[in-house]
C-alpha cells in the first residue's frame, strides 16, 4: 500500500487486497477516520482515498457525491469506472496534490484529456494540462 505522505492518501494498487488502513499507527486530528474511505474500482483495478481528498475540488465527478452516486455499487461498496486505469492513477494524483496535473509517458494525450472532461477536472485545470503539454492555451476548451 502507498501513502501520500504529503497528505496521507492511500493508493491501492492491483497487488493489494486489503482495504484497511495500517493498525496501530497514530492517527493525527487532521486525517479522517476510516469510515470516511472511499473505494474506487476503474476497470478492476481498486483505489483507495478519503472522501475529504475529493471534496478538494468539489465540482469534478468524485468531488460532488450527487454526481458520483450513480457509479456506486451497493453489493460490494465501491464506486466503479470502466475506464482508462493509467489515466486514473492521474486523475487521483490532482486530487491528492491538489491540483497538480502529470499526464503518465504511457497514456496519450487524447486519451488523457478525455478522461479528465470525464471525470469533470474543470477547465483551469484542462488549461494547465495543455500548458504543461508544451501547447498554448485553446481558444475553446
Amino acid at each position: 500500500m502507498d501513502v501520500d505522505e504529503e497528505n496521507g492518501d492511500l493508493l491501492l494498487d492491483h497487488s493489494v487486497r486489503s482495504s484497511s488502513p495500517r493498525r496501530g499507527s497514530p492517527q493525527s486530528e487532521e486525517r479522517a477516520s476510516s469510515t470516511d474511505l472511499i473505494t474506487i474500482n476503474v476497470s478492476g483495478l481498486r483505489f483507495q482515498t478519503y472522501e475529504k481528498t475529493l471534496s478538494r475540488f468539489p465540482n469534478s465527478l468524485l468531488g460532488c457525491k450527487m454526481k458520483r452516486e450513480k457509479f456506486y455499487v451497493q453489493d460490494s461498496d465501491e464506486y466503479f469506472f470502466d475506464r482508462h486505469r493509467s489515466a486514473f492513477e492521474s486523475i487521483l494524483y490532482i486530487y491528492q496534490s491538489r491540483g497538480r496535473v502529470k499526464r503518465p509517458e504511457s497514456v496519450p494525450i487524447d486519451v488523457f484529456l478525455r478522461e479528465m472532461r470525464f471525470f469533470q477536472m474543470g477547465d483551469d485545470l484542462i488549461e494547465e494540462f495543455w500548458i504543461s503539454e508544451g501547447y498554448e492555451k485553446p481558444k475553446k476548451l
